[in-house]
């Protein structure tokens, strides 16, 4: 009898093969990846959504300079650039000229300062995801729920 389970070596060639097959059978069309965005935007009537994009390009904002974690969202309206590192959040909004700031997470909402620049830090919550809410005479930006670690570090 032989043996013919995948070694560990095999399998992400195996798992690539598969999802090339599965896109050249049944791709996703440009319709439905267009209207994602407008869903998640319907689904928040009342403000704009920010989305997380690539964050190659993103400088850390108030860093120590410690390895850490980025995350980038844009809006239609604003920027907001985010830095995790060492149980604290560092970030920044643009543009911004003052309002309310809030993170959101399951069981609780801490509301933080926005200085005129735009800059901001808070302590990352006991929480596993978390949103931020930005509410300003420039209107309202609620950004995606993203996933967080207290000890979160590169």
């Amino acid at each position: 009898m032989t043996d013919d389970s995948l070694s560990h070596d095999e399998l992400p060639d195996l798992l690539a093969l598969v999802a090339k097959a599965f896109q050249a059978g049944d791709p996703v069309p440009d319709s439905v990846v267009a209207r994602g965005g407008s869903y998640v935007r319907w689904a928040a009537a009342d403000a704009d959504i920010g989305l997380i994009v690539d964050v190659d390009d993103l400088v850390p904002t108030r860093s120590s300079g410690v390895a850490a974690d980025e995350i980038h969202f844009q809006a239609s309206t604003h920027r907001i650039d985010l830095t995790f590192e060492s149980g604290q959040i560092f970030g920044s909004i643009a543009p911004w000229e003052g309002g309310s700031a809030a993170i959101e997470f399951d069981g609780g909402r801490i509301e933080f300062v926005v200085d005129v620049n735009g800059d901001f830090s808070t302590d990352v919550p006991d929480a596993l995801i978390v949103r931020f809410d930005f509410e300003s005479h420039q209107g309202r930006v609620i950004t995606e729920w993203c996933a967080v670690n207290r000890d979160r570090s590169s």
